[in-house]
C-alpha cells in the first residue's frame, strides 16, 4: 500500500485521498447499511394531537400514578384542557412563549406539561431543589412569560413578579374541552437547562416534532406497548 500510495503521487494523476481502502460491501455496510435509521412518525402531528387521539381511544385507561392517586386518560386530559384553557385566557399564553414549571413531582407537573403544549408555548423545567441562585439565573435567562410554583416555591421568590406567577391547582374553574389547535410540530417545546459544570447553566432547546422523534424510537427500540409502565 505504501508503495502504492508512493508511486501515485509521484506521477500525479490521483490523490492519495481519491484510494479506497475499503471493499466496496464494506463501505456500503459502514455508510449506508449502518445509517439506515429513518423510522416513519407522525412529524406533523403535534403532542397534543396524538394525546387527544389518544384520549378518545382508551378514555377510562390509567394515564397516570403519583404518590397512589391515579388518572385515566379522560380525568388527565379534562384537567389539561381546564389549564390550557386558563393559561390562554388569563395570561394570554401563546406559541413559544416559555412557561416555567417550579413544582415537585405531583401529576401536576405532567398535566402543566401537557396544558403548556396544548398552547404551543414551551416549558422550562425547574428542580425545587436547586439552589436559588440557579432558579433565579434561569429564570431570568429563559425569558419565562408564567411562573407555574407551588405555595412552597412560591416563598422563595420575592423578586419574580407576582401577576406572572402562579399556582397550577388554581387553573382549574375553566371548560374542559379539547383547546383549538394552536402550534405545529416545529415549535418550541421545552427548554432544558445543562448542569452547568461548564460555568453558567445553558438552555438545550427541542421542538415538539423532536419529541415525537424521540417517543418513536423509543417504542421501536424497546418495543413498548399500550400495557407497559414508565417510570420517572
Amino acid at each position: 500500500l505504501i508503495t502504492l500510495c508512493v508511486s501515485i503521487v509521484r506521477d500525479g494523476r490521483l490523490a492519495i485521498s481519491q484510494l479506497e481502502l475499503l471493499p466496496a460491501t464494506e463501505k456500503c455496510q459502514l455508510l449506508e447499511e449502518f445509517n439506515r435509521t429513518a423510522t416513519p412518525y407522525p412529524h406533523e402531528r403535534t403532542i397534543g394531537e396524538l394525546f387527544e387521539a389518544q384520549v378518545a381511544v382508551t378514555p377510562d385507561a390509567v394515564a397516570l400514578v403519583s404518590g397512589g392517586r391515579s388518572l385515566s386518560y379522560g380525568e388527565l386530559n379534562q384537567k389539561v384542557n381546564r389549564m390550557a384553557h386558563a393559561l390562554r385566557r388569563r395570561f394570554g399564553v401563546q406559541a413559544e412563549d416559555r412557561i416555567g414549571l417550579l413544582l415537585d413531582r405531583t401529576e401536576w407537573v405532567v398535566i402543566s406539561m401537557l396544558a403548556v403544549l396544548k398552547c404551543g408555548a414551551a416549558y422550562v423545567p425547574i428542580d425545587p431543589a436547586f439552589p436559588q441562585e440557579r432558579i433565579d439565573y434561569i429564570l431570568q435567562n429563559s425569558d419565562c412569560k408564567l411562573l407555574l410554583a407551588d405555595a412552597d416555591a412560591q416563598a422563595n421568590l420575592q423578586e419574580w413578579p407576582a401577576a406572572a406567577l402562579c399556582d397550577p391547582r388554581s387553573l382549574q374553574d375553566e371548560d374542559c374541552s379539547n383547546p383549538p389547535p394552536a402550534a405545529s410540530a416545529e415549535v418550541l417545546a421545552y427548554v432544558m437547562y445543562t448542569s452547568g459544570s461548564t460555568g453558567k447553566p445553558k438552555g438545550v432547546m427541542l421542538t415538539q416534532r423532536n419529541l415525537l422523534s424521540f417517543q418513536a424510537n423509543m417504542t421501536t427500540r424497546f418495543g413498548l406497548r399500550a400495557s407497559d409502565t414508565i417510570y420517572a
